[in-house]
């Protein structure tokens, strides 16, 4: 747990992929977890890791777009302040769809539990 904070918190002001890594560190916790229960991850865990990781990027772009004054005056390079307001949102349309067929994809592996 104290590693997954330290990658997320040590990359955070140096990157505007922050989102991206940010989600891919608070996704590992159901792998974590399904690892520690189960002894092993399982289709469970990724599961909730694909929901997680494909969810927060987008999330958290909308909120950058609507704090894009203060991420800039903290000198956090958020996407929106790297790359403009336009382009953020077509890359969470990007994501969004991305999301729908990892959605696809859940749904057939919980159809084959």
């Amino acid at each position: 747990m104290k590693s997954r904070f330290s990658v997320r918190s040590a990359q955070k002001p140096r990157s505007s992929w922050n989102a991206v890594i940010g989600g891919a560190a608070g996704a590992a916790a159901p792998l974590i977890a399904d690892a520690a229960a189960n002894g092993r991850v399982g289709a469970a865990g990724w599961l909730l890791f694909a929901i997680i990781f494909f969810w927060q990027p987008p999330h958290v772009w909308a909120i950058a777009l609507f704090r894009k004054n203060d991420y800039a005056r903290a000198g956090i390079p958020m996407l929106p302040n790297v790359i403009g307001d336009q382009p953020t949102r077509r890359r969470m349309l990007l994501q969004k769809r991305d999301h729908q067929r990892a959605d696809f994809f859940r749904l057939f592996l919980l159809l084959k539990l």
